[in-house]
């Protein structure tokens, strides 16, 4: 005989029903009461819910029935919930906004915008579209010393020794060699040198050095030749419309100038950079930002 059986015959001896088996026969007795009760009570009380659609309290939707019936009717859904517009139609984001006032363009007969706006103390305006084109003759071009006067050669080769060493204060020398130092704007400049340093783009005035070179080393034109204001001028752009510069000088240009600064000379058919002014007699006259 097996340990367990021997463990099963001490707990429960011959005879006896253990209180589990008792309860299980038990049950059925309490079933049938229950159920002869319901029964008695009506058909009301034995429905007990069972047939209520519970489905109606899970649907966030379902609105009670005004007419008092039973369940609820689905209303809708909300106006708020689309349908997705067909494939290829364009965003929002993609849709071209409407023009405004200044994003249609230059109206007809008008210039387009520059790219960089010129300076507002220069007191210039464009050019109205209707100006007849410059057929005036052009004046003639030369390049280097060889045609130059002595002393105007002599002031021009001691600006470029000057400029080329690098040091600003080299050129106060060549500034106030002349009775009355050149023009360098408009109005009151103080001291020439500090307002060179201040005009430039670096805190040595190299810049103003470098743009000194550059247009002596350019070529040059004779300005109202035979005249009491006769001058010689540095570069030849300042007298020479951008239009009628050839391909070649148009190189030039490009040497001393961006595409960005010669197109909004175009667009106002103007020198807006410097130049330089040497007299007959050698005198340094200008050095400045032309104003038509």
């Amino acid at each position: 005989m097996s340990r367990v059986f021997t463990l099963r015959q001490a707990r429960h001896p011959a005879g006896a029903r253990p209180a589990g088996a008792a309860l299980a026969a038990a049950l059925p007795l309490f079933a049938a009461a229950a159920l002869a009760v319901l029964l008695a009570a009506g058909p009301a009380t034995a429905r007990i819910g069972v047939d209520e659609d519970i489905s109606d309290q899970l649907n966030v939707f379902a609105s009670p029935d005004p007419a008092g019936l039973e369940g609820g009717e689905e209303e809708p859904l909300p106006a708020t919930i689309h349908e997705p517009p067909p494939i290829g139609t364009p965003s929002l984001i993609d849709r071209p906004l409407p023009a405004g006032p200044d994003e249609r363009g230059p109206a007809s007969g008008q210039r387009p915008a520059t790219p960089f706006g010129v300076d507002p103390n220069l007191g210039i305006k464009p050019p109205a579209a209707d100006v007849a084109p410059d057929t005036s003759p052009l004046p003639d071009i030369h390049y280097g010393e060889a045609d130059l006067p002595e002393p105007v050669r002599r002031t021009r080769e001691a600006i470029l020794e000057a400029a080329r060493g690098g040091d600003i204060e080299a050129l106060r020398a060549v500034l106030e060699t002349s009775e009355m130092p050149p023009v360098l704007a408009r109005g009151a400049t103080g001291d020439p040198i500090t307002f060179l340093k201040e005009s430039s783009g670096d805190p040595e005035g190299r810049e103003i050095l470098a743009i000194l070179t550059d247009l002596l080393e350019a070529g040059w034109v004779t300005v109202d030749a035979g005249k009491p204001t006769e001058m010689y001028v540095w570069p030849y752009f300042a007298t020479v419309p951008i239009d009628r510069l050839t391909p070649p000088q148009m190189v030039e240009l490009y040497r001393i100038l961006t595409a960005a600064d010669v197109d909004e000379m175009r667009a106002y058919d103007a020198w807006l950079f410097f130049k330089i002014g040497i007299g007959p007699d050698g005198t340094w006259h200008y050095f400045m930002v032309d104003t038509p």
